[in-house]
C-alpha cells in the first residue's frame, strides 16, 4: 500500500482500525473532502457538498456528504409534501399523510437519525420538488490504516505483488504447485475467491455456480453481509436484470445496498460477461423501487418528458425478477442458513406475486385472421441446393 509519504510499504492487518472520518486522510486530502471516498464508503442518498460558512468555495468552506430525499411536493407550488418510502418508514407515517416543509424538518428529519449509517443531519435543502436531508459523515467511524507516521489513511492505494514461491493452486494429490495465467478461468476464479488453492469451490463459488453470468456473484456477496436481511435481498434482486432505465435521480435507492455489497466484495473490476465495474452487466439501480411503487403498489406511472420508463419497462423488470426468484427457489440446497433463508424468501414472494407475471395472463389472444393466414415464406429443395 502507499503510505502518507507516497512510498509503497507492506500492508499489515494489525494496523487497521476504525476512526472518525474527520480524522482520516484520503489520497493526500482530508477524507471528508473526497467525493470518491464518500461515494464508496456510504450508500444512502447521493453525494453532495455541505456548505460550512454559507459559501462553497475551494478554500475549506465545504466538505462532502450525502443527500437523501425525504419528501416530494404533491404538485408545484402547493407547499404540501408526501414522504418517500424511507422517510415514511422512519417516521412511522402513512402513505396518505401530507406535511408542510416545516413539519418535514421538525418531525421527519430527526426520525431519520438511526438510518444515516453513522452520519448526522446537516439541514434540509430544496431540490426542485424534493426536500432533501443533507447527511454529514465527519463523525462516522470508518476503517483506516495507521502508517508509520501515525497518519490514518482511508482506503489507501494498494497493489498486489506475488511473493516468491507462493503458488495460486496446489494439486492435493501430487502436491504439484502452479500459477494460474492471467486471462484464464482459473485466474479469475482465484481472484474472485470462487475456488481455493486445491481447486475446490469455496462457499462463494458454490453459490456462484447456481446462477448464470455474474448474478451469482452479487447474490453471494449480499449473503456474505450478515446484517443484510434475506427478505430485503430477495426484493433487491430485481436490480440484477433491471437495466439502466430506473435510476430516479437517487431519490429513493434502498436497493443500492446490493451494489455496495457487490463492489465491496469484488472491487470495481471488469470480467467480461460477469462484472462491469464490479456489477453484473444488466444491473439496474432502482428497478426494485420501481416495481414496489408502480407495479405492486399500483402507484401511477411517471409521465411527460421527464419519464425515463413506462409500463412496459416495469412489466419487463417484474417478469425478470419473478423469473430469477423461480430460479432461486429451485436452486440446489446448500448447508448455509442464510442461503436457505433466501430460498424461503424467494418462495414466499412467488406465492404472492408469481401468477401476476404469467405469460398466459398478460399476452393477448392471437386474432383468428392471423391464425388462418397461409405461410408467406417457402423453402424448396432447389433453394437448398443453391
Amino acid at each position: 500500500m502507499r503510505d502518507s509519504t507516497g512510498a509503497w510499504v507492506e500492508f499489515r492487518a494489525d494496523r487497521v482500525r476504525r476512526a472518525p472520518l474527520s480524522q482520516a486522510m484520503h489520497r493526500g486530502k482530508p477524507a471528508n473532502r473526497s467525493a470518491k471516498l464518500i461515494e464508496s464508503a456510504f450508500s444512502i442518498g447521493r453525494v453532495c457538498r455541505i456548505l460550512l460558512n454559507g459559501e462553497g468555495g475551494e478554500g475549506g468552506d465545504f466538505h462532502y456528504g450525502r443527500e437523501v430525499a425525504l419528501a416530494r411536493e404533491t404538485r408545484r407550488g402547493s407547499g404540501e409534501f408526501m414522504l418517500t418510502h424511507l422517510a415514511r418508514r422512519a417516521a412511522g407515517a402513512k402513505k396518505a399523510d401530507r406535511f408542510d416543509a416545516a413539519e418535514v424538518e421538525a418531525l421527519v428529519a430527526p426520525a431519520m437519525a438511526p438510518h444515516l449509517e453513522g452520519g448526522s443531519g446537516a439541514g434540509i435543502v430544496r431540490r426542485g420538488p424534493l426536500l432533501c436531508l443533507q447527511v454529514d459523515f465527519s463523525g462516522a467511524p470508518i476503517e483506516c490504516y495507521a502508517d508509520d507516521r501515525g497518519a490514518l489513511l482511508a482506503d489507501p492505494e494498494t497493489r498486489e505483488q506475488a511473493a516468491e514461491g507462493t503458488p495460486d493452486l496446489v494439486d492435493p494429490e501430487s502436491g504439484e504447485e502452479f500459477r494460474a495465467q492471467p486471462g484464464t478461468a482459473a485466474f479469475a476464479w482465484r481472484k474472485l475467491d470462487l475456488i481455493g488453492k486445491s481447486g475446490s469451490p469455496t462457499r462463494r463459488g458454490a453459490i456462484f455456480s447456481f446462477f448464470q453470468g455474474g448474478e451469482g456473484l452479487a447474490i453471494a456477496a449480499a449473503l456474505e453481509d450478515p446484517t443484510y436481511p434475506p427478505d430485503e435481498i430477495a426484493d433487491h434482486l430485481a436490480n440484477l436484470r433491471g437495466g439502466h432505465r430506473f435510476d430516479r435521480d437517487g431519490s429513493e435507492s434502498e436497493s443500492a445496498r446490493l451494489a455496495v455489497c457487490c463492489r465491496s466484495a469484488f472491487g470495481t473490476v471488469d470480467y467480461e460477461g460477469y462484472l462491469e465495474l464490479g456489477l453484473p452487466p444488466n444491473f439496474g439501480e432502482g428497478a426494485a423501487e420501481a416495481i414496489a411503487d408502480y407495479y405492486l403498489g399500483k402507484k401511477p406511472l411517471p409521465s411527460g418528458i421527464d419519464a425515463d420508463f413506462g409500463q412496459g419497462d416495469v412489466e419487463r423488470a417484474f417478469s425478470e425478477w419473478v423469473s430469477l426468484l423461480r430460479h432461486l427457489s429451485h436452486a440446489p440446497d446448500f448447508d448455509w442458513d442464510r442461503w436457505r433463508a433466501l430460498k424461503l424468501a424467494a418462495g414466499d414472494r412467488l406465492q404472492r406475486f408469481g401468477k401476476s407475471a404469467s405469460l398466459a395472463a398478460t399476452l393477448p389472444e392471437v386474432p383468428a385472421d392471423q391464425r388462418r393466414r397461409p405461410p408467406t415464406v417457402r423453402v424448396t429443395a432447389r433453394d437448398l441446393r443453391g
